[in-house]
């Protein structure tokens, strides 16, 4: 599949992710209640695009490290030119209505399912960075955690080798993963309180049915 430059390549991802989680429902692989995506560094920008935009209702989603051209961010990072062009035109004057319909902080509202925000790269300032998205799926009452990679103040790493940190990801993803998909807690006391919140956050859910049956 060829993908597009600039704002039509969301749109192509988005599609590419629709198309592969009917394909593999209709090929009796998945469970379309059961569909999860996973994207790290610019991949995790796309999985929060397709959450924002889809119809289709994944079941839990993971995003780590990843880049953003909401505002917030780009605001941050002096208007950056591959920002303006993921959402079709700077963020000023008219163009700013394109922001408002693309950008994924501006369309939180829209996102139903489970996300899980990654940081590795660096640690007040990644919180920064994820915080439009993180902070209005908190005040809407969605299903999101953010976590920090271990160390990730002292050794931040955006492809980390360093063994305690890979499994710190690794066991998170997991869990969140598991919790989500298949209902699996693990019974570790030092994760209670994880839990516990995850439980809330699914006692709470008021999103759309599913209509993964059908085409998004």
């Amino acid at each position: 599949m060829h993908f597009s430059p600039g704002a039509k390549q969301d749109d192509d991802y988005q599609l590419a992710y629709e198309s592969l989680a009917q394909q593999l429902i209709a090929s009796g692989i998945a469970d379309p209640l059961k569909i999860a995506l996973v994207g790290f560094s610019r991949n995790g920008h796309w999985v929060e695009f397709t959450l924002a935009h889809s119809a289709f209702s994944f079941a839990a989603a993971i995003a780590a490290d990843n880049y953003d051209p909401s505002y917030f961010q780009s605001a941050l990072l002096n208007w950056r030119n591959d920002d303006a062009e993921m959402n079709g035109a700077p963020a000023f004057g008219e163009g700013l209505q394109k922001w408002l319909t693309r950008a994924v902080g501006f369309n939180a509202e829209h996102i139903h399912t489970p996300l899980f925000m990654i940081g590795q790269s660096g640690g007040l300032q990644m919180i920064i960075g994820d915080w439009e998205i993180f902070s209005r799926l908190r005040y809407l009452k969605k299903p999101v955690e953010m976590y920090m990679m271990p160390e990730v103040d002292t050794h931040p790493s955006h492809l980390p080798q360093n063994p305690g940190q890979i499994l710190g990801i690794q066991d998170n993803a997991i869990d969140w993963l598991s919790f989500w998909l298949i209902g699996r807690e693990d019974p570790s006391p030092q994760k209670r309180d994880q839990y516990a919140r995850w439980r809330a956050f699914r006692a709470s859910q008021t999103g759309p049915l599913p209509n993964n049956g059908k085409d998004p």
